[in-house]
């Protein structure tokens, strides 16, 4: 590892200068990324592009996070997420069910959990496990929805497949996921 990202205080100094210095090789481009040391089992990697519309993708192994194994917790850090970085949609699951088993190639697929900034009901979203409000203070700026509640979301599961799938024919077919062309 070249540089240290963080120490118990937060960001280093050299994180912070790096973050924020001139891109002078290719100016209008700009990558940040961190990994946590770790190869396999709890490895974490976050990467930032956000000259390319907007990209930003945060992977985790929670084979090794005990925690990221649970539904509740892995909602309330996407919640969190949103009261930093503002977003139009996050997404959680494996890489297989997205690159090989969401229904629609074109548009964002559930998994384990869809965030859109619209306020979801279990009538509009009957099939979900879960749909946990995200707030702004006291306004509800966005729902996650949880396609599997009492376990670890598995791409290798047909259950789990077929629950993630129906919930995302659900969601266009009431239009909550346009196409991304259209974003």
């Amino acid at each position: 590892m070249l540089n240290k990202s963080f120490n118990s205080a937060g960001p280093t100094a050299a994180a912070v200068a790096m973050a924020t210095a001139k891109g002078e090789t290719y100016p209008g481009l700009r990558s940040l990324g961190a990994w946590n040391g770790i190869e396999d089992d709890g490895g974490i990697v976050f990467t930032d592009m956000p000259t390319v519309g907007g990209l930003c993708t945060c992977e985790l192994d929670p084979d090794g996070i005990p925690g990221l194994q649970e539904s509740d917790t892995v909602a309330q850090i996407v919640a969190d997420v949103t009261s930093i970085w503002p977003a139009s949609s996050i997404q959680v699951g494996p890489y297989k069910y997205f690159s090989q088993q969401q229904v629609f190639e074109h548009r964002l697929g559930v998994a384990w959990m869809l965030y859109l900034p619209q306020t979801l009901t279990v009538d509009q979203v009957p099939k979900a496990g879960a749909l946990v409000p995200v707030m702004d203070g006291k306004k509800r700026k966005g729902t996650v929805i949880v396609s599997v509640t009492d376990e670890t979301f598995s791409a290798d599961n047909p259950d789990h497949i077929r629950l993630a799938n129906a919930i995302e024919v659900r969601l266009v077919d009431q239009g909550f996921v346009p196409q991304f062309m259209e974003r």
